[in-house]
């Protein structure tokens, strides 16, 4: 009897054990495809919630150890000048090499000195009632089509 609990208990740390999976995250620039290091890579598993966040190092790659199988995990990637990636459902299999390949784009935004609005119209709101009008000029009252 004891030997048979001894044999269940040495199959469940098997099983417990086997039921985890390194994930390798490797992330690059998207226009020059260099690795980039000091990107914050954060993973999610809402299903079992689990989440952790870790940086890259110089060859653009973060390791996330000892991760569960069941679920999907979200993986995103984010860089003070360029857009965050996120990619989604990634699901974890025993005894497979996992990784992900992010490539980030660079951020393009302009600034601009100063806008300027310039309107031509004489139309005044009406505040006062829900009447709606509208003033004509005599250029266009004189262009307007005479029936009759």
């Amino acid at each position: 009897m004891r030997k048979i609990f001894l044999y269940t208990i040495g199959l469940c740390l098997v099983v417990i054990t086997n039921a985890q999976v390194d994930l390798v995250v490797n992330v690059t620039d998207l226009a020059s495809a260099e690795a980039m290091n000091e990107v914050v890579v954060s993973i999610q598993n809402e299903e079992i919630g689990y989440a952790d966040q870790a940086v890259t190092n110089s060859q653009g790659q973060v390791t996330f150890r000892g991760l569960a199988t069941n679920g999907s995990y979200s993986v995103s990637a984010s860089s003070e000048g360029y857009e965050t990636v996120l990619v989604r459902d990634i699901e974890l299999k025993n005894n497979e090499k996992a990784s992900v390949q992010l490539a980030l784009p660079r951020k393009t935004s302009s600034t601009l000195d100063e806008v300027a609005i310039v309107a031509s119209s004489t139309d005044r709101i009406n505040t006062i009632n829900a009447e709606v009008s509208s003033e004509l000029t005599l250029k266009e009252i004189r262009q307007l089509p005479v029936e009759g």
